[in-house]
């Protein structure tokens, strides 16, 4: 199995999103779009292209999937506080969106 560039395209598309959009929850919506997209593709390869044997299968939904899953949820709830913010000030609202950034 090759995914490993379609993860890389996967990641550098969230990378260019990062860098070239500054709103947060713009930056959440172009990604949540982007992993749909990415999430799609990959159903549409496992629907297309069966697996060879267990351990790619295996390999498959404990090693690819996962990565663009946990991407999926993190711009969903990033997304979804975002949405719950109260409207105020630049300079709370700044100090509270450095509480969920994500680690990597």
């Amino acid at each position: 199995m090759k995914f490993t560039a379609l993860l890389e395209n996967f990641q550098k598309e969230l990378d260019e999103i990062a860098v070239k959009h500054h709103g947060v929850l713009k930056q959440a919506n172009l990604s949540l779009f982007v992993c749909s997209k990415y999430f799609q593709k990959l159903r549409d390869w496992v629907v297309e292209f069966p697996f060879a044997s267990q351990q790619d299968e295996v390999y498959f939904f404990k090693h690819i999937k996962p990565q663009v899953a946990s991407e999926l949820i993190f711009f969903k709830r990033i997304k979804s506080l975002e949405l719950e913010l109260p409207e105020t000030d630049m300079g709370k609202q700044k100090k509270n969106q450095s509480t969920y950034t994500r680690g990597q």
